[in-house]
């Protein structure tokens, strides 16, 4: 049953994701010069390897990049590309020790800003998706408009139907539901409905949540470029990420300050089996990040 759900899942990506002719585009100007990223050690201080495993993500996006290399605001609702910058500036100097003091800073009003000072290890998804939510300039890279409707089995006629903006999608946001006991306005008495969810746009960017279940997506016009993974619970464990340089077209495992050059490819797995601490610790896809071919 699992497995016929997935499969369902799949072919509702691929048939709702591309049924309307809406797309949002990205603010930056056809003519600006973009910037691109090497991959480089980040060093872990504690409980930074979510963000760390975000950070390697994020900064293989040329526009996300641009926004950094360009960006010179200091004031608290820039102070993430702001430090990213300075990250990025220390890097280019080979100054790790500058590095270490930047990631930290960064660290520090990322765990302040976004969830409270308690300084524990969150959610990879959750502060990406608080991220584009608080940077009106990264919306529109991600931003995707999920449309609902819920239609009546005895009449055909449809019963509600609405539009909300989502940063991130999970394979169970696709799936049809059964409905009991709503009431239908053409049959006048409650009946049984069918719910099923399409998209309306094409955005630059995808990010999928995988934590249920992970499969190699076959989204047509776009490609896969980067995949956060997780071992351990949610309160405890430890995230890296297969990342896609954008300028070389290699892939890397990104482990903090462990960075390992894997080649043109990846294998497509549920379950990577990753050396850590002389021995192999499962870890399972989190989060998929696709990029849209042009």
């Amino acid at each position: 049953m699992k497995s016929v759900q997935l499969l369902l899942a799949i072919f509702f990506l691929q048939n709702f994701f591309f049924s309307s002719s809406l797309s949002i585009e990205t603010t930056q100007k056809p003519q600006q010069k973009t910037y691109s990223v090497s991959i480089n050690k980040l060093p872990n201080l504690g409980n930074n390897c979510y963000m760390n495993a975000a950070l390697q993500c994020l900064f293989q996006i040329p526009e996300i990049a641009t926004f950094i290399h360009t960006s010179k605001n200091k004031k608290q609702n820039n102070f993430f590309l702001y430090q990213c910058k300075k990250i990025l500036d220390a890097f280019e100097k080979n100054d790790i020790k500058r590095v270490r003091k930047k990631i930290n800073k960064l660290f520090n009003q990322v765990d302040q800003y976004f969830f409270d000072g308690d300084k524990q290890q969150q959610d990879v998804l959750e502060f990406i998706t608080q991220l584009i939510d608080n940077y009106q300039l990264l919306q529109p890279l991600f931003s995707l408009s999920l449309n609902t409707s819920i239609v009546c089995t005895q009449c055909n006629e449809l019963i509600q139907s609405a539009n909300q903006t989502i940063y991130d999608v999970s394979l169970h946001d696709l799936e049809p539901t059964a409905i009991d006991n709503i009431l239908c306005h053409q049959c006048c008495f409650c009946v049984k409905a069918h719910k099923t969810s399409r998209f309306n746009n094409h955005p630059p960017y995808l990010l999928i949540d995988c934590q249920s279940d992970f499969l190699q997506l076959p989204i047509a016009g776009y490609q896969l470029i980067g995949i956060v993974l997780h071992a351990g619970t949610n309160k405890i464990g430890h995230y890296i990420a297969f990342v896609k340089e954008s300028s070389t077209k290699k892939w890397y495992l990104c482990d903090d300050m462990c960075v390992f050059k894997l080649g043109n490819n990846i294998e497509k797995k549920k379950t990577y089996l990753i050396p850590k601490e002389n021995q192999l610790i499962p870890f399972c896809p989190r989060m998929l990040l696709y990029a849209k071919q042009h």
